[in-house]
């Protein structure tokens, strides 16, 4: 209850424009657009001087993608260095029974060699990287 004072009291302090000068927005990437397009899209609709994402979602990859805006682009380079969760969906062309799959999925943890997509803005070079845990949360068939 006490964040929520705190935020009305934020807004009724500052303006729109001023909120929007240090600020972090979770966006909804649909498939599609590159991180950088969306980045694009809301730099021009929102005005800002300057937009940063935390991290690059593929373009056929849907998923939050947070950006920050103006002087909290300065948060960037902390933010991606931290650890993130995702969630997937894995389609297979046969049903696998669920034990199978978890004593399979065993083989995806630990570190791990990744390359960025060839249409990516970011540089594609090899880069390791520790898959923590992998899990099953449901399966249908």
């Amino acid at each position: 209850m006490e964040i929520k004072k705190d935020l009305e009291k934020l807004k009724s302090e500052r303006t729109i424009q001023e909120l929007l000068e240090f600020s972090i927005l979770n966006i909804e990437k649909p498939s599609g657009p590159t991180s950088f397009g969306v980045v694009e899209i809301v730099k021009k609709e929102l005005e800002a001087k300057k937009v940063c994402h935390f991290g690059t979602l593929d373009p056929r990859v849907t998923g939050v993608l947070p950006l920050a805006l103006n002087r909290a682009c300065r948060l960037a380079t902390w933010f991606m260095k931290k650890d993130k969760e995702y969630v997937g969906i894995m389609k297979l062309h046969k049903d696998v029974e669920e034990k199978k799959l978890k004593e399979e999925i065993v083989n995806f943890t630990g570190k791990i060699i990744q390359k960025p997509p060839v249409r990516s803005r970011v540089k594609r070079v090899e880069r390791e990287r520790k898959i923590y845990s992998f899990e099953i949360l449901e399966k249908e068939g």
